[in-house]
């Protein structure tokens, strides 16, 4: 098969493409989510979703990676990528399935979108680097408008609140996922990578469905109508598949914090598609809290200058 090459700057430029495309799969999945939780238990449908992604990446690997491109992770790099899968897929999904059985799309969006500001913050901690403030201030004026956005101008602690909480594990964890990434994404292919990663991750879930299986058993009935088979589908094959693999192709080529402020974005697609189809109509505090993530990626982005990408492959362990 012929191998097309592509300059640095046409990397650059997919990879800009790649990070809109997966902000605007990612910000409809947690409808999707939401639709496909309400039948299917919060763990098994995150094995059922990656289990599609898997054997969706592992097609693509058959024809797209060249002979010489499969190969086998290093015992430094096969650590990292475990964490990497398990905290970035397993953890992150087990936050987040069970985060939205508590509360809705669009403060679930919001919350987990903090996670910018969790890397930056670990990043700093762990390399002793000094802060940019610009970008700090760009993600604290995120912060307040994930705010506004969770308590909707009232403080009702007795249900959303816990599920914006376990969200909180969701972002945290995909910090950590992001952190043990940058480790080793330039080392190997990105579809190959993804896929190990994906398998990591799926094999982690497997004890946790099989506890829900048996505390709870399963209506298996419930899962064959059209919304919920749509919803998992497009949750494995395109929010999981694809763009776990357009995701980890722009943190490679445009940069770790410039693709990982864009998380901020998801929020707004989420409301969007929350009033369409869940009818969740967003109150003006929601609309001024996306106001102010927009204000805060571009300052975040500003002080970034682009796409300068966190090297901590050469900091010390």
């Amino acid at each position: 098969m012929k191998v097309i090459s592509i300059s640095e700057k046409g990397k650059k430029l997919l990879a800009y493409f790649f990070i809109g495309f997966t902000v605007l799969i990612w910000g409809i999945s947690f409808v999707a989510t939401k639709v496909a939780v309400a039948v299917i238990p919060p763990y098994t449908l995150a094995l059922l979703r990656f289990s599609i992604s898997y054997a969706f990446l592992s097609l693509l690997s058959y024809g797209y990676i060249r002979k010489e491109e499969n190969g086998y992770l290093n015992k430094k790099d096969y650590t990292h990528a475990v964490l990497a899968g398990i905290s970035g897929i397993t953890l992150n999904f087990l936050c987040e399935n069970l985060g939205l059985t508590m509360t809705i799309p669009s403060n679930a969006s919001f919350v987990i979108s903090i996670a910018p500001l969790l890397t930056i913050i670990i990043l700093d901690i762990l390399y002793h680097r000094s802060p940019a403030m610009l970008e700090y201030l760009g993600s604290i004026l995120s912060i307040v408008g994930i705010f506004f956005v969770i308590y909707n101008g009232k403080f009702d602690l007795e249900v959303r609140p816990m599920g914006d909480f376990i969200m909180l594990g969701a972002a945290f964890s995909w910090a950590i996922y992001t952190i043990f990434l940058d480790k080793i994404m330039d080392k190997y292919n990105v579809l190959w990578l993804t896929r190990k990663l994906t398998l990591y991750g799926l094999l982690a879930f497997i004890p946790f469905s099989v506890s829900e299986f048996s505390s709870h058993g399963m209506e298996y009935t419930k899962w064959f109508s059209t919304p919920v088979i749509l919803s998992v589908l497009f949750l494995g094959l395109l929010a999981s598949g694809v763009c776990y693999m357009t995701w980890n192709y722009a943190m490679k080529h445009a940069g770790t914090k410039f693709t990982t402020n864009f998380i901020y974005i998801i929020p707004f697609i989420t409301v969007i598609f929350d009033v369409l189809i869940l009818h969740n109509v967003p109150t003006f505090l929601m609309l001024l809290g996306g106001g102010l993530i927009v204000l805060g990626v571009y300052s975040a982005n500003k002080s970034i200058r682009g796409s300068i990408k966190i090297n901590i492959k050469n900091t010390p362990e």
